[in-house]
């Protein structure tokens, strides 16, 4: 810029004189050049467009550059266009044509660093209950950027970190405008933008219902994510089997009273949004027990024939006379008991199948474990 203020920032003008043939006077035009020779300020990456003015000479002008700075071209019209690539102080000559008469100028031009400019426009939205994070950036200038909050403020648990990172999980539904501040070395820019806050997406992220058993409590909680709290639950449609409801917390709960494959529709709200989705509930028959007590009032076993289902567990109570539970050889019995009195004792059974047991100690003392599916 020192060369610059050196050289002056007037304009130049040039002017031709001529004479005719045989000694007499011929009148010509004064051909001026009426732009500064030091040129308005570039930038890198951001396009220029300035236009040579001239006045006088005797025709139409055309201009022409020896060489242009990188970026930008000359038209023959004089307009200097482009956008510059390199920050630099250029000396360039342009020469300027008019009929007959040309002249040749100095130029000069200096392209300076790309101005700082907060790139980002828009920030996304964020989502209620949900991890956020956007990065800001900044076209222009070198080196590492600081940013600041000027005005305004961001929503309830976001925070803008001096690095650029606007972070934080937002728990209050809002929208809010900030200004911000970049500043890298002696570059600085700011920019309003505005930020809001949006309930997630209302969704039913239960997928599968446990099976129900005809005559045995049941309990399952549905789940949902997103929306903005307070999720009431209802029955979309249809109904639910006989003996469960769905209460407003979520909670299908009851003892079914009939097997079968049923489609259940729930539906939930939270504010505005609403979410529904088809759920599948088998009841299956009431089956086997899956727990059998079996005492010995005297020398016999009471129920002497039990019904379990499979990987069910059978209690013997033994009184205080001895007595003693040996399994037949099946496969897949249990280990038997030894002779003992005044104890529980269990056992259980992955296997389906049919087992005899016996108290050897005393004869006729037997029972069977039938276990089923």
């Amino acid at each position: 810029m020192g060369r610059m203020g050196r050289m002056g920032s007037g304009i130049l003008l040039l002017a031709v004189a001529g004479c005719g043939d045989g000694g007499s006077s011929v009148p010509t035009s004064d051909l001026l050049v009426l732009t500064p020779m030091n040129l308005p300020e570039g930038y890198v990456g951001v396009p220029y467009d300035v236009t040579l003015e001239a006045s006088g000479g005797t025709g139409s002008y055309k201009w022409h550059a020896s060489s242009e700075p990188e970026g930008l071209d000359l038209s023959e019209d004089g307009r200097l266009s482009g956008t510059p690539v390199t920050p630099r102080f250029v000396p360039f000559s342009v020469r300027l044509t008019s009929g007959k008469e040309t002249r040749q100028v100095p130029f000069l031009l200096t392209i300076a660093p790309p101005p700082l400019e907060v790139f980002n426009t828009v920030l996304a939205d964020a989502e209620l209950g949900q991890p956020y994070s956007a990065f800001l950036d900044v076209l222009g200038g070198e080196g590492p950027v600081h940013w600041s909050l000027v005005t305004g403020v961001l929503p309830s648990r976001i925070s803008l970190s001096a690095a650029g990172l606007i972070a934080g999980t937002p728990t209050t539904l809002e929208s809010t405008t900030f200004r911000v501040r970049a500043v890298r070395g002696t570059l600085s820019a700011e920019r309003d933008l505005s930020l809001t806050v949006r309930p997630a997406p209302l969704t039913i992220t239960t997928v599968v219902l446990p099976d129900a058993k005809v005559g045995s409590a049941y309990t399952v909680r549905v789940e949902a994510s997103g929306g903005s709290g307070g999720n009431a639950w209802s029955v979309n449609e249809g109904g639910l089997p006989t003996g469960l409801q769905l209460d407003a917390g979520g909670t299908l709960s009851g003892t079914p009273t009939a097997a079968g494959n049923f489609v259940v529709s729930v539906a939930v709200t939270s504010g505005p949004l609403r979410a529904v989705r088809s759920l599948l509930l088998t009841v299956t028959p009431a089956g086997y027990p899956s727990q059998v007590t079996v005492t010995m009032p005297g020398n016999v076993f009471v129920p002497f024939q039990v019904q379990l289902a499979r990987g069910g567990t059978v209690t013997w109570v033994f009184g205080a006379t001895p007595h003693n539970v040996i399994f037949a050889s099946t496969a897949g019995a249990p280990a038997d008991i030894n002779i003992v009195s005044d104890v529980s004792v269990s056992r259980t059974f992955p296997t389906i199948g049919n087992f005899r047991y016996d108290c050897t100690i005393h004869p006729g003392m037997s029972g069977t474990v039938d276990v089923r599916e």
